[in-house]
């Protein structure tokens, strides 16, 4: 069953009704083909869980009447992926994996061995962004991700207030959960990999590089096993 992100600026209580429209009514009245009676899930952006009851359907807007509250995941690590930008649409399946692996803020970084397109970056973003909406809906995430600006790597490896972790299939170190906190941002380099400046900027700001097995993954696949794997690691951390 899939979730409806709402806003925040509503007391749902239970046994209190409010109306939805626009997205969220299209989906669920045109999509799932709800009926009075279903259930449905809605997630505000503070993150609980709330289930209401589909109580009448108008026009252009159905009327939910909410039947519980749970509330938002207690120290749900925040977890932001530094992206790099592929060509063609393969960031569309990254960014949606991604979602579904539990990022929580995704950035899209040009780093020095991405290959520019010519086409628009603010229409990949529009795209983008819609491809979060649609996973968040389907995946049940507690968060729905964040699609931040997109900057180049030297903007990127300035980061050093939060724990700063960079994918290096050379690197000496596996993956320490030792190193988490509760605010992690995670780069994964393109298919050619990061530059030696890179690195240098990177080590300097005191980002830790780490591997994560022998083998050498493709940057899509980098970009949603290993914030799997950083998120497991986290509930043991």
């Amino acid at each position: 069953m899939p979730q409806y992100p709402v806003d925040d600026n509503f007391d749902y209580s239970v046994g209190k009704e409010f109306r939805l429209d626009g997205a969220n009514f299209h989906h669920i009245i045109n999509v799932r083909r709800h009926k009075n009676g279903d259930l449905i899930v809605l997630r505000p952006k503070d993150g609980s869980f709330i289930s209401g009851e589909l109580v009448s359907v108008q026009k252009e807007s159905c009327i939910i009447c909410v039947t519980g509250i749970k509330p938002a995941v207690q120290n749900y690590l925040k977890l932001t992926l530094a992206m790099p930008v592929l060509k063609g649409k393969s960031n569309d399946f990254v960014i949606e994996k991604c979602v579904e692996s539990g990022v929580t803020g995704i950035i899209p970084v040009f780093y020095n061995r991405c290959v520019p397109e010519s086409s628009s970056i603010n229409k990949k973003r529009e795209r983008w962004q819609r491809i979060i909406e649609e996973t968040f809906k389907q995946c049940m995430a507690p968060v729905m991700p964040l699609l931040m600006p997109s900057i180049s790597s030297k903007e990127l490896f300035v980061t050093k207030d939060i724990t700063c972790l960079i994918a290096d299939v050379h690197a000496g170190d596996r993956l320490d959960a030792k190193l988490f906190t509760d605010e992690i941002i995670v780069s994964i380099g393109p298919e050619g990999g990061f530059d030696e400046s890179e690195k240098t900027q990177a080590a300097h700001n005191g980002w830790k590089s780490f591997r994560l097995s022998a083998n050498q993954l493709k940057a899509e696949t980098a970009c949603f096993v290993i914030p799997a794997v950083i998120r497991e690691l986290s509930l043991f951390s």
